[in-house]
């Protein structure tokens, strides 16, 4: 871990990621609704999700 490769850095996460990781998550949401995907993701993001703000990363 920790290595570079094509410009890519991959480390650890730790509780400052759990934003991002919610961002991303919300917008693999949005991707799969808008394709007409409701039911592997569902359709409520994870940011909105009951307890996503106490998430964290790592623990």
């Amino acid at each position: 871990m920790g290595g570079t490769t094509h410009g890519v850095r991959i480390r650890p996460g730790g509780p400052g990621d759990a934003p991002a990781v919610l961002k991303m998550l919300d917008s693999a949401v949005a991707l799969m609704n808008d394709r007409g995907s409701t039911e592997q993701w569902g359709t409520t993001p994870f940011s909105e999700k009951p307890g996503a703000s106490s998430w964290s990363i790592g623990t």
